[in-house]
């Protein structure tokens, strides 16, 4: 189990080899019986796991072709296609993901015609393809009450597991830490593209659609509190500020005061379940005084020059690069192979989110990616979470808004979905998109005075 106790924040070892196997073998058999079974193995999976282990748990029949992670994919893709094959309907894409496929679709043209068909253009072409992907399977597998309450249960099983894997990952490091530097010695962003921190947000802003009795209610706490330790021990200071914002601007959108008075409590209580779970299993780290050192960079002009400095440099880049090339459609997919090559910036790339869409996409992109999808999916949850407050798919609604929210809060920060930790995103936009599309349809049906 390297993967759980390394030092690195980008081990290359992998989870067991087997275990690979195991959900490939066990993914064909459900899409064949169940396929919304498989769907749902391959939910829990990605909202589970270590991300970067699963990159590198590969086999050597397609090595860096096929990751865990890309598996994944292939089994939710798969299911979706033969669910709507037995269910003889067709595959449906609103209209911002047709939108969203035409603008990636350019770009991946753009970039074969300049830099042909190499592993690092089509490691970069499959990336910008994920969220699209997993969109359009969310938006087809989510679209009853039903469908959206497993989502949800196997979401937060899965976000709860990756936290308690990132916890023992944590514990296992305290050996290691010093007063001088404990933050830096165990910080992994290997978990945070779980989508926990949305679910955490969701659920404590989402009230009445659960109903959980005290034995059980007590646990989801636990969990919750949990998936809130794993977020403020990931370090990651863009993450912290978009939750911070998140907080605030979800109840700003509700505008319920039953709501926000339920909302505190449950905040009350987590942030205090926080606060034990962390003095029980970090008491080396004197987390308030990590947490002021993390932060002191915002506050202080030379360390948070310090801190910035390669991000603005990728930053400059990338807007050079956009300003240089196509104003409207950016220079495509891939970057530069100068760039890409360049040391000194490749870190730095696609770690602003603006400047990476006007870079790739150009204004078209950045409108698209940046404005469109976030406002049009917030409005539309906003809508299916006012109409239909009483049920779980309330919640799934008002997770994918918080996704949205932070998203856009994050625009100066690594928050794009053209890059390989966007699974579960997708899977959050499309199933507030497939909720949506579901309410619609069943009004329909019932105001049709021609079916019973």
């Amino acid at each position: 189990m390297e993967f759980l106790t390394t030092l690195t924040q980008r081990s290359q070892a992998g989870y067991p080899l087997i275990l690979f196997y195991v959900i490939a073998l066990l993914g064909f058999v459900l899409i064949l019986l169940s396929p919304q079974k498989a769907f749902l193995l391959a939910l829990f999976c990605l909202s589970a796991r270590n991300f970067h282990a699963a990159i590198f748990t590969r086999t050597a029949l397609f090595g860096a072709y096929l990751n865990l992670n890309d598996l994944l994919l292939w089994i939710a893709l798969s299911a979706m296609i033969t669910q709507c094959l037995r269910e003889n309907r067709k595959i449906w894409a609103p209209g911002i993901l047709l939108a969203i496929c035409g603008i990636v679709i350019i770009g991946d043209v753009q970039s074969v015609v300049k830099y042909g068909t190499s592993y690092n253009v089509l490691k970069r072409i499959w990336s910008t393809a994920i969220f699209p992907i997993m969109f359009l399977v969310g938006s087809n597998m989510v679209q009853k009450e039903k469908q959206a309450a497993e989502f949800y249960k196997v979401l937060f099983l899965g976000v709860v597991f990756a936290s308690v894997q990132h916890m023992y990952f944590l514990v296992f490091q305290q050996s290691v830490i010093d007063e001088y530097d404990g933050y830096a010695q165990i910080r992994t962003i290997s978990y945070i593209a779980s989508g926990g921190a949305s679910v955490l947000i969701g659920s404590v802003f989402a009230g009445r659609s659960l109903n959980l009795r005290h034995p059980t209610k007590a646990l989801y706490y636990i969990g919750l509190a949990l998936v809130g330790s794993s977020v403020l021990l990931s370090f990651t200071r863009g993450l912290w500020i978009t939750v911070l914002g998140a907080v605030v601007v979800i109840p700003l959108l509700i505008k319920e005061d039953v709501l926000f008075k339920m909302s505190t409590k449950k905040l009350v209580i987590i942030v205090s379940l926080c606060v034990v779970i962390l003095s029980l299993a970090l008491p080396k780290l004197q987390l308030a005084k990590q947490i002021t050192k993390r932060v002191a960079s915002f506050a202080e002009p030379e360390a948070f020059r310090r801190s910035y400095h390669s991000r603005e440099l990728g930053q400059k880049a990338e807007i050079n690069l956009w300003l240089n090339g196509s104003i409207i459609l950016g220079e495509g997919s891939v970057l530069t192979p100068e760039m890409m090559k360049e040391t000194t910036f490749r870190g730095a790339y696609y770690h602003v989110a603006y400047s990476t869409y006007l870079a790739h996409y150009g204004l078209i992109g950045l409108i698209i990616y940046l404005i469109v999808l976030p406002l049009s999916t917030i409005n539309i949850g906003r809508s299916y979470y006012s109409e239909h407050s009483e049920t779980i798919g309330s919640t799934v609604a008002l997770t994918g808004v918080t996704c949205a929210v932070m998203y856009m809060l994050g625009f100066m920060w690594s928050n794009s979905y053209i890059v390989a930790t966007t699974h579960v995103y997708g899977l959050l936009y499309g199933a507030v998109w497939g909720l949506n599309r579901g309410s619609k349809m069943r009004r329909s049906v019932s105001s049709d005075p021609n079916r019973k």
